[in-house]
């Protein structure tokens, strides 16, 4: 096999590597034939080290190969050609540094070691390097979550529902199934029972209780999901894998990258400003680099054809990153001591959409001013504080929710598109509101986290508040940027003053536009539902209606708060 007339790669099929408990992981090795030792990375995937879909298709490893290092894709615990039992995130620490030292130590390894991979991939080089195995020497987290709980499985105290179903069903739940393959009807029955709850994800999502859910395909092949939904609050059960508290631990320079539309962002920006602040060494601290464009979770799914595009928006040919170069110089600059081709100096490189440019910052976030918008009657956003006014009311029905426009999720995206798409449908329901400014007559860059403080009122005991930032651009269009959720609790027709974060993202509003936020009480499948009852949303049986106030006067000023740059 070559990938120029003059590299001839060698690969090697299920190289079995022992843990440190006798469970053998198997992988595959990309190396070039010519010469005995080379700088090796490593990629570690639950999703199949024969598919190109397993690999993410975001570093080619007969590419890696040609620039002369050994790469081996290994299937993790419990999935594909690996043994053991697979249990997300449990073994991740302890098998990423088992293989990190197993292949450090092969005739074909110099023993300096890189990882890379995205998603899971992010997460499995994230928990080796907590655990600082001593032949690592630089990763590349692409779209890596922090907390598994917050800005992964749960956000604002929500569960990520839908996300959740699709990654247990198509990923979970698949890499079990494979298993069957020696009982042909088992699979084909257990693939046809995936693919018909996927095709109906609303009416699967809308189940009560959502435990009833195990007597399905999941229970069966993804036990792991009700893992997930039952322990909906912070607690030992996600501490027992989340990345924060090894910060201390991580002693290598790490490349984050993630997309304005990734699901991820929050967790990709916590563990770049974490590592920077509380690595173990200076060498770490001082070697984080952050990299956010403006793409969706897949990547190359977004670069097309020549074009760089995401749901309604073009972002121009500067969006267009050759993600396979800047990978291969990061990892020649720690693995080959070769900083000549690494030229990005800054350690923060953010895409501005609305102007499609690229900008080098020294920090994120960038030094910004707080704008406040304010919300007042009639449907305005403005600068000026609200005078007394009557509170705004909409009903947040769990039998009718507000749907899943897109946005930075990772619903089945047959359904549901992720990205950015025009939100005009949804804003003429009579279940949401929104807040408008006038007409933009300059340019305003936005550049940070997105908040809201909104003071409500709920005829329930518990409800959701769903923020949503839009850029209204001139021919009407409303074009989504960044949304939240919170879920709260409440005593019936008390009023309180909430705060929603919305996330981080990095837009310039041009002249002639104008920025809008909708607040609805729903954002369904992406989001599940709450049964406003005050039970938990997985085992309630019972949903209810409510009513909602959104005040806007002088004692109760609710506001939009931007982070602008100058």
């Amino acid at each position: 096999m070559a990938n120029s007339a003059t590299t001839m790669i060698t690969v090697e099929r299920d190289i079995p590597a022992a843990m440190r408990d006798g469970v053998v992981l198997r992988g595959d090795l990309y190396r070039p034939a010519q010469g005995t030792r080379h700088p090796t990375l490593v990629m570690r995937t639950p999703y199949s080290k024969d598919e190109p879909n397993g690999l993410m298709l975001l570093l080619d490893p007969l590419k890696a190969a040609g620039a002369g290092y050994a790469v081996l894709i290994q299937d993790v615990r419990g999935r594909f050609k690996s043994d053991g039992e697979f249990v997300p995130f449990a073994n991740e620490a302890s098998d990423g540094y088992d293989t990190v030292e197993w292949a450090a130590k092969q005739a074909w390894s110099t023993g300096r070691i890189g990882m890379f991979g995205s998603s899971y991939m992010a997460a499995t080089q994230l928990q080796a390097a907590t655990a600082a195995p001593p032949h690592l020497c630089a990763i590349c987290p692409i779209e890596g979550s922090a907390d598994y709980y917050e800005g992964r499985s749960y956000r604002g105290g929500a569960f990520e529902l839908g996300t959740m179903l699709s990654i247990a069903l198509f990923v979970g739940a698949a890499g079990n199934i494979e298993r069957l393959r020696q009982s042909p009807k088992a699979y084909r029955d257990a693939w046809r029972e995936c693919k018909a709850m996927a095709d109906d994800l609303p009416k699967v999502a809308a189940t009560a209780p959502l435990t009833e859910l195990r007597k399905t395909v999941l229970g069966t092949y993804a036990p792991f999901f009700f893992d997930w939904l039952e322990h909906d609050r912070q607690g030992a059960y996600w501490e027992s894998f989340s990345v924060l508290s090894g910060y201390s631990r991580i002693r290598v320079p790490a490349l984050h990258i993630s997309s304005w539309y990734d699901s991820f962002l929050t967790g990709t920006i916590t563990n770049y400003l974490g590592i920077r602040s509380q690595g173990a060494t200076r060498a770490a601290r001082e070697n984080q680099y952050l990299w956010i464009g403006p793409w969706g979770h897949y990547m190359p799914r977004t670069m097309v054809y020549g074009r760089a595009r995401l749901g309604l928006v073009e972002f121009g040919l500067d969006a267009m990153v050759n993600l396979d170069s800047v990978q291969l110089q990061w990892f020649d600059r720690w693995l080959k001591d070769d900083s000549t081709n690494w030229r990005f100096r800054s350690p923060v490189r953010i895409f501005i959409m609305g102007a499609n440019v690229w900008r080098d910052e020294q920090a994120w976030p960038p030094p910004a001013k707080e704008l406040p918008l304010y919300l007042g009657a009639g449907g305005v956003l403005s600068r000026d504080l609200p005078r007394s006014s009557k509170p705004d009311v909409y009903r947040a029905d769990p039998a009718n929710p507000v749907p899943t426009s897109g946005g930075a999720h990772l619903v089945l995206e047959s359904a549901f598109p992720h990205g950015p798409w025009d939100q005009r449908l949804l804003e003429m329901r009579s279940d949401v509101l929104t807040y408008t400014s006038e007409v933009l007559s300059a340019d305003l860059e936005v550049v940070g986290e997105i908040r809201v403080a909104l003071w409500i009122s709920s005829t329930a005991p518990s409800t959701d508040i769903v923020p949503t930032l839009t850029v209204v651009r001139s021919n009407g269009e409303s074009i989504n940027l960044v949304d939240g959720i919170r879920r709260i609790a409440l005593k019936p027709g008390e009023i309180i003053r909430v705060e929603v974060s919305m996330g981080s993202v990095a837009h310039k509003f041009r002249t002639g536009e104008r920025i809008r936020l909708r607040i609805a009480g729903s954002n369904f499948p992406r989001h599940d539902l709450n049964p406003q009852t005050g039970e938990r949303s997985c085992v309630a049986t019972i949903r209810l209606a409510a009513e909602q106030q959104v005040f806007h006067d002088s004692e109760r000023p609710s506001a939009l708060r931007l982070p602008v740059v100058a």
